[in-house]
């Protein structure tokens, strides 16, 4: 009888052996995968989401148009390409959880004496939640919308703690920086600029907070020479909001379409627009945009707000404004939104930004004009063999018998031959 309780004692004692070595394995694997999952999210905020190339993409694009380097398209283009690569999910490692968490505090402590006595540094558990970490990819997502100054206070924030390295340090005194420009605060955008050139020389953005700091610089000086010129009101907004000075150019903005003759709505609107976007204000700027597209969607300018429309849809993460556009732009044929939509990538998903996510109503009596618009994409009411007057936005005007149509052309049969007009540039047609 004694024997045979001494085989069961020692059967369930190594079966107790046995299961605590397995559990202790399992908790020290799942502590170093935690350990490289918080690596490899560092490394991703460093090179990833703290991006220096997007921040000077910005100044280059809006120097070029500035000094009509580009067109419009080009740098459309260009500023979708430079977004989907910040804002693309990206493949992540999966996210372990220390197993058994009652007993993963004892084994840590038993797993980093022995690494003491080996000489080796000691492993650390990493939260997901960690509120530096969390600030820096919230502020970032608001950055990206222009929401500045929300940005500025959660970089503030996420420079409190203390966990932050000194290449993240540097990224986000960058970045707050650069949200301070792109708000007109020039003076503090400086003192954020040298503080990265002065105390973290060491780091990659040093070196981009000496273009940027140029870029303050020169961007002022344009500034003061726009509104030295004596042009009219909208060519002048227009050079400011291409140097980033939103709230000056919307001043002269609303003046100016005080007074606007009918054609030049379009534009004027586009530019309002535009300036909203920059000041953060997401909504007005959405409703600008469908302002200009459902008034005059045959202007070159319906076709620049679509892509606002997209683009806005795209780094807020808003997937009904995205499908709005690409709607819209059946009717409008816009072969650079087209590319686009090829390219467009899915915005990071983290439980702080999905929290906070920006939301976008569009005006209710905006809705069933925009619905118009897209349930007549392909309706364009003009019949073969008619006689008609086309006027397109350049100033043209065309007249002949209409002889075919299709997704991006009209043809008429004139006195001197076949013309294609585009339908992107017409702007009125009416039948002889």
């Amino acid at each position: 009888m004694k024997k045979t309780n001494a085989t069961v004692i020692t059967i369930i004692a190594s079966l107790i052996t046995i299961v605590f070595l397995i559990l202790t394995n399992e908790i020290a694997i799942s502590i170093r995968l935690n350990e490289l999952s918080s690596s490899l999210q560092d490394i991703d905020r460093t090179e990833g989401s703290i991006d220096n190339i997007g921040l000077v993409a910005t100044y280059e694009i809006h120097k070029k148009l500035f000094e009509n380097r580009i067109s419009q398209e080009e740098a459309d283009a260009i500023e979708q390409r430079i977004n989907s690569l910040a804002i693309l999910e990206k493949s992540r490692p999966p996210q372990f959880d220390l197993l058994f968490a009652i007993i993963s505090y004892p084994a840590l402590t038993m797993i980093n004496f022995n690494r003491m006595i080996l000489g080796k540094m000691p492993l650390v558990r990493h939260y997901d939640d960690d509120s530096g970490h969390v600030n820096i990819d919230l502020a970032y997502y608001y950055e990206r919308n222009f929401l500045f100054q929300r940005a500025i206070k959660l970089y503030d924030e996420s420079l409190i703690n203390n966990n932050l390295n000194s290449s993240l340090k540097a990224g986000v005194l960058l970045h707050q920086g650069y949200c301070y420009a792109l708000s007109e605060n020039n003076d503090m955008a400086r003192k954020n600029y040298l503080t990265v050139i002065n105390k973290y020389g060491q780091e990659s953005s040093a070196i981009t907070a000496t273009i940027l700091l140029g870029y303050l610089e020169g961007f002022r000086l344009a500034r003061e020479r726009v509104l030295n010129k004596k042009e009219d009101l909208v060519s002048t907004s227009q050079s400011l909001v291409n140097l980033l000075a939103y709230q000056q150019a919307l001043s002269m903005l609303k003046t100016a379409e005080l007074e606007a003759r009918t054609e030049d709505l379009p534009r004027i609107k586009y530019y309002i627009a535009r300036c909203f976007a920059g000041m953060g204000d997401t909504n007005k700027a959405v409703e600008k945009y469908l302002q200009v597209i459902t008034s005059s969607p045959s202007s070159r300018y319906a076709v620049f707000s679509n892509r606002k429309l997209f683009m806005t849809g795209s780094s807020g993460g808003d997937d009904t404004i995205q499908n709005i556009s690409i709607e819209l732009n059946k009717k409008l044929n816009d072969p650079v939104l087209n590319k686009m939509v090829e390219n467009k990538g899915k915005i990071k998903t983290k439980r702080n930004i999905h929290e906070n996510m920006i939301t976008i109503d569009i005006p209710q009596n905006l809705k069933p004009k925009v619905a118009d618009l897209i349930s007549n994409k392909d309706k364009t009411g003009l019949k073969n063999n008619k006689h008609y007057i086309i006027f397109t936005s350049d100033g043209n005007m065309f007249k002949g018998t209409l002889i075919e149509q299709t997704a991006d052309h009209i043809a008429l049969k004139s006195s001197i031959g076949r013309i294609n007009v585009k339908k992107n540039k017409v702007t009125k047609v009416t039948e002889k």
